[in-house]
């Protein structure tokens, strides 16, 4: 009887480390780049972003959160390169959805864009 608890016991420990191992970890914070400027979503701390401007090109930066078909949120670092971020949390209306992100460096036709429009990150999930 006691070694078949054991057995017991040891079969269910190695399945719940099984179970817990192989579960994808929530992202609470997500970070997207563009060269060195970069922005970020914490999901955890309530929506928190921030957008950073961290060169000294004199071209401006921005973040572009999203809900497909449903509102989009742009937020800009007005003091350029200079210490300090654009921060605070998105809209209410981001909590109930899976958002999409991004940052952008207003540099539109500046010499080196390729597409004519400004260079920005890939869009990232949070």
């Amino acid at each position: 009887m006691r070694s078949m608890t054991r057995t017991w016991l040891v079969a269910v420990t190695a399945l719940v480390t099984i179970l817990v191992a192989s579960a994808p970890a929530a992202a609470a914070n997500v970070t997207v780049t563009q060269g060195d400027d970069r922005a970020s979503v914490n999901r955890a701390d309530n929506l928190w972003y921030e957008v950073c401007d961290r060169e000294e090109d004199g071209n401006g930066v921005y973040g572009s959160f999203w809900i497909p078909n449903v509102t989009t949120f742009t937020v800009w670092d007005t003091n350029g390169s200079q210490a300090g971020c654009a921060n605070g949390y998105l809209p209410a209306i981001f909590a109930g959805y899976t958002g999409s992100f991004r940052v952008c460096e207003d540099d539109w036709g500046a010499e080196g864009s390729m597409t004519g429009g400004d260079s920005c990150s890939q869009y990232k999930t949070f």
